[in-house]
């Protein structure tokens, strides 16, 4: 037996790339050797998001980029983005949404089972 069915857990066959549900991504023995190396030490993770953001956005190119866990995560970091914006005081007042906007509009043909 494999891992997940020692727990009781179905594998499935992956025929569709790199979704979340599925699991994300198979690792890369380079990833999973840099992710040992990494888990030796203690860091703060409030400068590794911003070095690793830093990373990511000279690699694709862009302005400014944020590494999450999952599909789920970007969309709970968006969101509370775009219900804060750059102030401060609603940043830190959050998870109270209290006088913030709280409506997400999202198209019918854009809806997954993460939103």
């Amino acid at each position: 037996m494999g891992i997940y069915e020692d727990i009781g857990v179905r594998p499935v066959i992956n025929a569709i790339g790199t979704p979340t549900r599925y699991g994300g991504a198979l690792l890369d023995p380079d990833i999973m050797e840099t992710m040992r190396v990494a888990s030796r030490e203690f860091c703060l993770l409030d400068e590794l998001h911003e070095k690793a953001g830093e990373k990511v956005a000279g690699m694709l190119g862009v302005e400014a980029a944020y590494v999450t866990a999952s599909a789920a995560c970007g969309l709970v970091i968006t969101t509370a983005a775009c219900m804060t914006g750059t102030d401060p005081k609603r940043i830190r007042q959050l998870p109270d949404t209290a006088g913030m906007r709280d409506e997400v509009v999202v198209q019918k043909t854009h809806r997954i089972a993460y939103d």
